[in-house]
């Protein structure tokens, strides 16, 4: 177990600090999900075919990762995620708030019944 998960770790951290270097980012912002926002099925629960988020290898590398607001998709927004390598907590927080504040993509919610 442990050496799997320190290949892991090591394995995610490459990837994103890799990534970084290579293209000469501050930091890497992709879609929350892989799927458009969708309501949440109250039998059933989430929507199993949306796996495939972008959380994941920043999570396994213990790097920062910021999710917040973007455009509205059938009412619904996108998630908007921001990840980095680590200690950029600080310079990921500056950024995801310029994003949402010069996006102009927050709506106040208008928690309707229901989208249809």
């Amino acid at each position: 177990y442990l050496a799997a998960r320190k290949a892991s770790v090591e394995g995610a951290r490459a990837k994103i600090d890799s990534l970084l270097e290579t293209h000469k980012l501050d930091a890497i912002v992709a879609l929350t999900n892989s799927c458009a926002p969708y309501v949440i099925d109250p039998l059933v629960g989430d929507n199993l075919s949306s796996i495939g988020g972008c959380s994941t290898t920043p999570a396994m590398a213990g790097y920062p990762h910021i999710s917040f607001p973007g455009p509205l998709h059938k009412g619904l927004p996108w998630g908007i995620s921001m990840y980095a390598s680590a200690f950029s907590e600080g310079q990921l927080l500056r950024f995801a708030h310029a994003f949402e504040v010069n996006g102009k993509f927050r709506q106040i919610p208008t928690y309707k019944a229901t989208l249809e």
